[in-house]
């Protein structure tokens, strides 16, 4: 029944405080990813495998800065919903977050917000209006599904939420696999740093493209500087103010005075540019997307190299960040060209089963904030926009290269 869906979709709406999220329309995208979308399958198709990595939901700066903290983070309603899901449904949300700076208000730094957790259910009632009852089980079923999360607490939360929205009120208890901050394959770019890894970035930094971003960036610099009337703003401050001023802009508080929407605009462009020059490098590309891909092809490569093989389990879900999901589109070679990866951003691949002229064949559609992705290396897309198995186990095999771990880690 979708009564208890609905009844819940109302207890958490009168739990949250929805926050507008009514910006300029280069920075909507970052304040709420679309929820996926999913055009018919052949009528002969028959899904197989759900791999669903989301970033998490909408949250507070991950660190205050002191010319800019003038503004109360409230969670209140957040720990309304713990104390909810808490006595009933979960036991993942008490994750301890060590914060440096403290946020004015009671929020934590980095904490997912009220309207976050409210991101990942509306994500989780989609996927659960697409999958369960049908290729899912309606009543949750441990066996059929595996989810890990990031070892952020937002991520957690998200993956949480996402679960809800999927199975409502459910009496069940979502055991989420969280990697060790010790080794997180979420945070790839934090995570490969062994000496070759290390060696290829710097020649990275050191060339003519590099050298025009960093250009771009002195004007950034001065302009914050005379429009916040603090001359002590340095290039390596950016990437922070953006953070916080995109948490500002999403929960619909006003900007400092003096300060131009126009400018923090160009700073976000300009921050996430980085990304794509990073992720644009072929030598260092395979790199970045190596430490997820490790994860997920040996769950998929079964399936993918035989038309016999059955999965595990049919449903796996990864809470991961935006700089898990760059990455691996820019291996997939669908990269946009400003990775705005806003929050529940959601990459979808589906493993698909149909019959075809030399007998059962089997696919991999991919789906990423709403639109079904072609990718290039897969030739001319068919009618559903499936890259046929063998193509897709080569892009992943491709960029996870046998010697991921030795130029990462020096293993």
């Amino acid at each position: 029944s979708e009564e208890p869906r609905q009844m819940f979709g109302l207890l958490l709406f009168s739990l949250f405080s929805l926050v507008s999220t009514t910006v300029d329309p280069d920075n909507q995208m970052y304040c709420q990813a679309p929820l996926p979308q999913w055009p018919p399958l052949p009528a002969n198709a028959r899904l197989l495998q759900v791999h669903l990595l989301h970033r998490h939901g909408d949250r507070v700066p991950d660190s205050s800065i002191s010319y800019l903290n003038n503004y109360e983070w409230k969670c209140d309603n957040l720990t309304d919903l713990q104390t909810t899901l808490d006595r009933q449904y979960s036991n993942n949300f008490h994750v301890t977050h060590q914060a440096d700076a403290p946020l004015k208000g009671n929020c934590i730094p980095g904490q997912l917000s009220p309207h976050g957790f409210m991101q990942a259910y509306n994500l989780g009632t989609a996927m659960g209006s697409q999958y369960v009852g049908s290729f899912l089980s309606r009543q949750f079923n441990p066996a059929e599904i595996e989810v890990t999360s990031a070892a952020s607490h937002r991520c957690v939360q998200t993956a949480e939420g996402v679960l809800n929205g999927m199975w409502g009120t459910q009496e069940a208890i979502f055991n989420i696999r969280q990697y060790a901050k010790q080794w997180d394959p979420t945070i790839p770019f934090k995570e490969c740093k062994g000496t070759a890894a290390e060696k290829i970035r710097q020649q990275i930094f050191a060339s003519p493209v590099m050298a025009q971003w960093k250009a771009a960036r002195a004007p950034l610099v001065k302009q914050l500087q005379t429009q916040l009337n603090n001359s002590n703003i340095q290039d390596s401050d950016l990437g922070l103010i953006w953070d916080f001023l995109a948490s500002v802009r999403c929960h619909n508080f006003s900007l400092p005075a003096g300060l131009q929407v126009s400018l923090v605009d160009a700073i976000g462009v300009n921050t996430h540019e980085f990304w794509r020059l990073i992720n644009g490098v072929k030598a260092y590309r395979p790199y970045e997307a190596a430490p997820m891909f490790s994860q997920i092809l040996p769950l998929v490569a079964p399936l993918l190299s035989s038309t016999t093989s059955m999965p595990m389990r049919k449903y796996y879900q990864w809470g991961v960040h935006d700089t898990t999901v760059s990455p691996i589109l820019a291996a997939l070679g669908v990269c946009p060209k400003v990775p705005w990866m806003g929050y529940t951003t959601n990459l979808i691949f589906e493993v698909i089963e149909m019959q075809g002229k030399m007998g059962m064949e089997r696919y991999v559609r991919t789906l990423f904030n709403g639109k079904v992705l072609d990718i290039p290396a897969c030739g001319t897309p068919n009618s559903f926009s499936g890259c046929p198995a063998a193509t897709f186990l080569s892009i992943l095999k491709t960029n996870t290269p046998a010697d991921w771990e030795a130029v990462c880690y020096n293993r």
